[in-house]
């Protein structure tokens, strides 16, 4: 992987419409963004063969989206997220 590998900010990673905390950004980057069609980007080609093992493992002939994500806050109080909603 490059130092250069793009992550873009999310200001909520659960939900669209959860009210911005400190405790919810985090950073984000597609592998897969439409079905089947890797983003042009150096890691989802190092993460392809991992993505069609997967795909291979659960039969399935699609993949809708794959991402990575990044959270950054870290606590000694525990927080827990609103549950992902995909919109």
């Amino acid at each position: 992987m490059s130092d250069n590998q793009p992550w873009y900010f999310n200001d909520n990673i659960s939900t669209k419409n959860q009210t911005k905390n400190v405790k919810s950004y985090g950073f984000h980057n597609h592998i897969v963004k439409e079905r089947n069609m890797l983003v042009e980007e150096p890691i989802s080609y190092i993460l392809s063969g991992l993505i069609h093992q997967a795909q291979d493992y659960c039969d399935r002939d699609n993949i809708l989206r794959c991402r990575l994500d990044m959270v950054t806050y870290s606590s000694a109080e525990k927080y827990q997220h609103e549950p992902h909603v995909d919109w």
